[in-house]
C-alpha cells in the first residue's frame, strides 16, 4: 500500500495512462498513431516549478520541474532544451519508503519532439535507471535498463519501433504548451515509454477559476487525460489536470486511488511566464 501511494510523487512528470499499445513491427499498425505536429517550444532558461505532493491531507514530498538550458550537443546538430524533474519524499514518508527519482529529457528546440529520455529511480530498496535514445533515421527507440544489484548490475537493452517523431512522459508536459487547447477540444499525440508507444488523448472538459496560495487566482483549463503511462505512475482511478489558460503550465493534478486521492499542487513558480503573470495578481 505504501509503495502504491507514494508513487503519487510522480504526478508532476506524468499526465496520462497508456491507451493504445504499439504493434510489434515497425510498419504494422502505424496508422494507429496520430501524425506528429511540429511545434517550436519556447521556454525560459532557469524556469523552476515546485509542486507539493499530498496523499489526502498528508504531506508526502515535492517534485520540481526545471528548464536547465538550451544546448547544442554536438557541432552542427540541432539545439535541444535540457529539462529535468526531481522527485523527493519528505523526511516522514522516507522513514517508511524513500523516493528519490531524477528524470531528464532533451527536447528538440525547433519542433518539440523528444530526442532522449533518462530516469534514475531510487524507490525503497529498488535502485535502477533507464535511458532511451531516439533514432529517427531508423525509427527506433534504443532502450537501456540498468537494475542495481548487490554483487553486480543487470543491464538489458532493447530496440523498439516508433511510428516517427514522438514525445516522452516528461517532454509531453512541455509540448502541450504549444497546443491550441480550449473547452470542448480534444488533442492526441504519441508518447513512447515503458518500451511501447501510446496514444495520449487530452480532453478539455471546461474552464474554471483556481486559487493557488501565494500565486493568486488563475483561469484554468480542466483537462482529463484518458489514461496513464505505465512505468511512471501506476493507478486505476480518474485523473484531472488544471492547466493555466495562458501558458498551459500545470497548476494542479489530482488522481483518484482506491484509498483516497493524491494531488500535486504548484506552490512556487520561478523565472517563468507564469511567475511574471502571477506577480501582477498580487
Amino acid at each position: 500500500m505504501i509503495r502504491r501511494t507514494l508513487a503519487a510523487a510522480l504526478l508532476a512528470c506524468a499526465l496520462t495512462t497508456p491507451a493504445v499499445p504499439a504493434a510489434e513491427g515497425p510498419a504494422e499498425g502505424k496508422d494507429r498513431f496520430p501524425p506528429f505536429q511540429p511545434l517550436e517550444i519556447k521556454l525560459t532558461e532557469g524556469e523552476r516549478l515546485t509542486y507539493e505532493i499530498k496523499w489526502g491531507a498528508v504531506d508526502a514530498g515535492e517534485a520540481v520541474l526545471s528548464v536547465k538550458r538550451k544546448v547544442q550537443p554536438l557541432p552542427g546538430k540541432p539545439e535541444v532544451w535540457n529539462v529535468q524533474c526531481e522527485t523527493r519524499s519528505n523526511s516522514f514518508v522516507s522513514m517508511f519508503y524513500e523516493v528519490r527519482d531524477d528524470i531528464k529529457t532533451l527536447i528538440d528546440a525547433k519542433e518539440g519532439f523528444s530526442r532522449s529520455f533518462d530516469i534514475k529511480k531510487n524507490e525503497g530498496s529498488y535502485h535502477g535507471s533507464e535511458q532511451i535514445e531516439f533514432d529517427y533515421d531508423r525509427n527506433l527507440a534504443n532502450y537501456t535498463r540498468i537494475s542495481k544489484g548487490t554483487l553486480s548490475d543487470k543491464i538489458r537493452r532493447k530496440d523498439i519501433p516508433i511510428p516517427g517523431k514522438v514525445s516522452d512522459p516528461l517532454s509531453c508536459l512541455y509540448y502541450i504548451r504549444g497546443l491550441d487547447l480550449k473547452p470542448g477540444s480534444e488533442s492526441q499525440l504519441t508518447v513512447n515509454t515503458d518500451r511501447k508507444n501510446w496514444v495520449l488523448t487530452l480532453k478539455v472538459l471546461g474552464s474554471e477559476k483556481l486559487d493557488l496560495k501565494g500565486l493568486g487566482r488563475f483561469n484554468a483549463l480542466v483537462v482529463e487525460p484518458e489514461a496513464q503511462f505505465q512505468g511512471l505512475f501506476v493507478r486505476k482511478g480518474k485523473m484531472t489536470v488544471w492547466l493555466d489558460e495562458k501558458t498551459r503550465i500545470p497548476l494542479k493534478m489530482k488522481v483518484d486511488i482506491p484509498i483516497g486521492s493524491a494531488t500535486a499542487t504548484l506552490v512556487k513558480a520561478e523565472d517563468s511566464a507564469l511567475a511574471l503573470d502571477s506577480g501582477k495578481r498580487k
